[in-house]
């Protein structure tokens, strides 16, 4: 015997209260955002970053940390030069 359409409706509205309680959670887990996201795809939900949104703030989180790891690999590469030249002259 299938499940009527008002049942499946009721379990996925408890799903989606569940995993939205577990999002919030203090002690969730990356677990816990991966089976959400796929929840969420798997409904087709989608959201596109704008400067207003948590997806947009998201965006520019990582474009900042991008940019931070460069500068830092920049300026190691400009000190492993340093030291070369350092090295050479003691030789």
């Amino acid at each position: 015997m299938a499940a009527s359409e008002e049942t499946l409706g009721k379990l996925h509205a408890a799903l989606a209260k569940a995993l939205t309680d577990r999002v919030n959670a203090a002690d969730s887990a990356a677990a816990d955002l991966a089976v959400a996201a796929r929840f969420l795809k798997d409904n087709g939900i989608t959201c596109s970053p704008t400067a207003d949104n948590a997806l947009g703030e998201l965006e520019k989180a990582l474009a900042a940390k991008r940019d931070r790891a460069k500068a830092i690999t920049e300026r190691d590469r400009a000190d492993i030069a340093k030291v070369a030249d350092v090295t050479r002259l003691m030789h």
